[in-house]
């Protein structure tokens, strides 16, 4: 009769392809669970109907609807399934559960068997399990808890699970994932608490824990959703908006899901899902609620031309001194993103925003600076302007330095604005700072400096003229490391163009911190700097190192001849640079080496740690260089990282690669959506 209060009842998931479709059950586990089953048990068996027989797939009719009901008061069916009239594919599952729960026949068909079940209250529930889940355990547990996970999308980053059964290393990573993006106990130990999110529907559990601390990795679980969930998160939030509340910045502190700014951003994450949704949007431009009119524009942002209605209404709005700050700057932004062919009305009325000197909200003019260079090439005509207002020093810093900034994502007018950028970089600050006031001015002024070289980098080959200029800084050793670092980020993106500067990058490896006889020092340094970018996904104080060698190996074929030289310099450092240098580069553009580097790991009189990087070299250019590691007893490079657990799924050399094109995002899970929102990543 009560045996039910003895078992906890399973919360169900279904997973639809092509071919099949499943209903997975799984515990909540908890007074929770036990109160939803004992209701639902005398639910099912207080019910005076008689279940429907002979019922099947494809059969319509309000039996069907009934079977269903029942089927959800059973917990064999998911709860947030709408009941209609139709026998479908997870309608037959949810019955097969039942059968297989109760060792009946598991045909997907309601026979007499399977119809007394449901009139008997029989629900789909199992007995609580002893122990919670960890390493090594097997079993349907754990192959449930893959597949679910695999639901989630976890992991992030790495291929989807395995589903065997056995709680491995990958399950373990994966769970850690969850349980941090959830902030549960990071134990790695899949336990109640775990279980009650995991199964909760991923849309709804998705909203009720979407606040600051995981926002960062909402996007790569908003892309896995399935389609009707995404339409379910998308109703909900344009509800939430329509209705009005709290606008924050995307990650401030204290922003938490039932605000505005997470409605408008998961519409411009799913912004080709979201499309119908752009005239409402357009509409609550003109809403009383200047919070709904900032989540508006700050959705439309994301919607990029789809959203070319909207721009005259953001162009009164971001005009409108009186209009206020967040929906001034948020109009402001989105005429920077939407693009299309407005270009014409958009830029004329953002620089008259950048000009208007007698506005004291910097923020407003600098905003409207910024979205004239995110509007990239088509913002050309604002290149005279931009110009004035980076050389003048009266401008202040703030906006000086975002106007530099834009002229390096318009990448117009090479030969007018390169020059100006170069003496922009030259401005050196030489004053002795008294105090923090004056400290804080010449910080500022560097980073202008800073900026402008950055800029000319991003008009890439077409800056070949400035590669001179920017040597001459390079070779200033009273330049500070980040300033130095900022010039090699320039010549990388340079690339070919900066052949000139290959003599003075190869010097720059006689400033590496390395140890000279002992390689699991070396090698370890790289590893542990590459472990903590890959687990912070921070990457833009990558040492100046790989940097380097990224540099000389992206000016391409012709610095070949230079870096064989330098296997040869009397510098120790120098030389294993070279070595290094030439293994980021491809092997199609390094044949020439291959004998030098040859000859650099037979030579005996050689640092054993050079002639362990040329070997290793040259078997990342495809050289069977085995000999050498067995008759050494050393280990080369993939056996060194993998013994050393490396969290990295990609090798070091790829990882600098991603760099250069996510611009400074780490291509991961964790700051997906702060690129997105920054717009940085490519």
């Amino acid at each position: 009769m009560l045996e039910g209060l003895a078992y906890l009842h399973y919360s169900c998931i279904y997973e639809q392809n092509d071919e099949t479709t499943h209903i997975c059950l799984k515990p909540l586990k908890g007074l929770v669970g036990l109160s939803l089953a004992f209701c639902a048990y005398i639910t099912g068996s207080q019910s005076t109907e008689a279940a429907p027989t002979n019922l099947e797939l494809g059969d319509p009719g309000a039996d069907v609807e009934y079977l269903k009901e029942r089927l959800r008061e059973a917990w064999c069916l998911p709860q947030a399934i709408m009941n209609n009239d139709s026998y479908d594919e997870v309608t037959a599952a949810a019955v097969k559960s039942l059968q297989r729960q109760h060792g009946l026949l598991m045909s997907g068909v309601v026979d007499e068997q399977t119809a007394k079940a449901i009139e008997d209250g029989k629900m789909c529930y199992a007995p609580e399990d002893n122990a919670a889940l960890k390493l090594g355990d097997e079993g349907e547990e754990v192959r449930l808890l893959q597949t679910q996970l695999n639901n989630w999308g976890f992991p992030l980053i790495s291929q989807r699970l395995q589903v065997t059964g056995t709680f491995d290393s990958a399950t373990q990573a994966a769970l850690e994932e969850f349980e941090q993006f959830f902030g549960l106990k990071e134990d790695s130990i899949f336990d109640p608490l775990d279980s009650e999110v995991l199964w909760t529907p991923r849309a709804l559990a998705l909203l009720r824990h979407l606040d600051s601390k995981t926002f960062g990795e909402i996007a790569p679980a908003l892309a896995n959703l399935q389609p009707k969930e995404k339409s379910q998160i998308i109703s909900t939030v344009a509800a939430q908006m329509k209705s009005g509340g709290k606008y924050t910045e995307p990650l401030a502190s204290g922003a938490d899901g039932s605000t505005l700014t997470y409605s408008a951003t998961i519409l411009g994450i799913l912004k080709a899902d979201a499309q119908d949704e752009v005239p409402t949007l357009i509409a609550l431009l003109s809403s009383k609620d200047a919070s709904v009119r900032a989540s508006a524009a700050e959705a439309l942002s994301h919607m990029g031309v789809n959203a070319q209605e909207a721009i005259p209404r953001l162009v009164t709005l971001s005009s409108n001194a009186g209009e206020e700050h967040n929906v001034r700057s948020k109009a402001i932004e989105a005429l920077g993103y939407i693009g299309g062919d407005e270009q014409n009305r958009v830029i004329p009325a953002l620089l008259t925003i950048a000009k208007d000197e007698n506005n004291d909200e910097i923020f407003i003019r600098s905003g409207a600076i910024k979205a004239i260079g995110n509007v990239g090439a088509d913002a050309n005509q604002a290149v005279p302007d931009l110009l004035k207002i980076a050389e003048d020093e009266n401008s202040g810093n703030t906006i000086r330095n975002t106007a530099i900034e834009a002229l390096g994502n318009i990448k117009a007018d090479a030969e007018r604005v390169i020059p100006s950028l170069i003496s922009l970089a030259k401005g050196k600050d030489n004053s002795d700072p008294t105090n923090s006031e004056e400290e804080m001015r010449k910080s500022m002024r560097e980073g202008i400096r800073a900026t402008a070289v950055s800029s000319i980098g991003k008009f890439g080959q077409d800056a070949g003229h400035a590669v001179r200029p920017l040597i001459e800084l390079l070779n200033d050793k009273s330049e500070s490391e980040y300033f130095a670092e900022k010039i090699i980020d320039s010549l990388i993106e340079i690339g070919p163009a900066a052949k000139a500067a290959v003599p003075t990058l190869i010097t720059l490896f006689d400033d590496w911190e390395y140890s000279e006889t002992n390689l699991d020092v070396q090698e370890q340094s790289i590893n542990d700097e590459f472990s903590t970018i890959s687990a912070t996904g921070f990457c833009g104080e990558a040492l100046s190192r790989e940097k380097v060698a990224l540099a000389i190996a992206n000016i391409g074929p012709e610095a070949v001849p230079e870096l064989i030289e330098a296997l040869q310099h009397s510098d120790e450092k120098v030389r294993y640079g070279a070595a290094f240098a030439l293994s980021k580069m491809p092997p199609t553009t390094t044949g020439d080496a291959v004998e030098p580097l040859q000859a650099v790991m037979k030579n005996r009189n050689e640092n054993i740690t050079i002639r362990w990087r040329a070997a290793s070299t040259l078997q990342a250019m495809g050289s069977d260089t085995q000999d050498f590691f067995l008759q050494n007893n050393l280990e080369d490079l993939s056996t060194r990282r993998e013994k050393r657990n490396d969290p990295s799924a990609f090798a070091f050399n790829e990882y600098i690669g991603q760099y250069v094109k996510y611009a400074g995002c780490g291509d991961d899970g964790q700051t997906i959506a702060n690129c997105f929102l920054n717009r940085t990543c490519k």
